[in-house]
């Protein structure tokens, strides 16, 4: 991937990122009354809070990856200095780290989050239920 590609990528998601609605002002109440409404109301304020941060913090590692493009470190495990796959890059631009590293950091952070098998790979059995 070149840098004018890689350039062109990070900012396509940056701007997917800045149109979409993320105030919780945006979001309606339905025709329902009473209790109902007002849970309706709460759930769809959390939810529209919490993809907020989200978005947020996915807008800031996007504009880190636009630094590390112009450094001429994009595509450079942070981690292990081995080059990050042109295919997890196109699926996630803003991956500073390869496939290898971001799971070994997954599984310390949520240890029991996924079985697993050999090698760390998620078991057959975590794949089969996947399905």
């Amino acid at each position: 991937m070149t840098r004018e590609e890689a350039a062109k990528l990070v900012q396509e998601r940056i701007d997917e990122l800045l149109k979409k609605p993320r105030r919780p002002e945006d979001i309606r109440a339905s025709d329902e009354t009473g209790e109902e409404a007002r849970a309706t109301v709460v759930v769809s304020t959390v939810l529209a809070l919490h993809n907020a941060k989200q978005d947020a913090l996915r807008l800031n590692k996007l504009q880190a990856a636009l630094v590390r493009i112009e450094n001429g470190t994009f595509g450079v495990c942070q981690d292990c200095g081995e080059p990050i796959s042109h295919a997890r890059l196109r699926a996630c631009p803003e991956a500073d780290d390869c496939r290898d590293c971001a799971e070994k950091k997954s599984v310390t952070t949520y240890p029991n989050s996924m079985p697993r098998g050999p090698r760390g790979s998620a078991s057959p059995l975590y794949r089969q239920n996947r399905r």
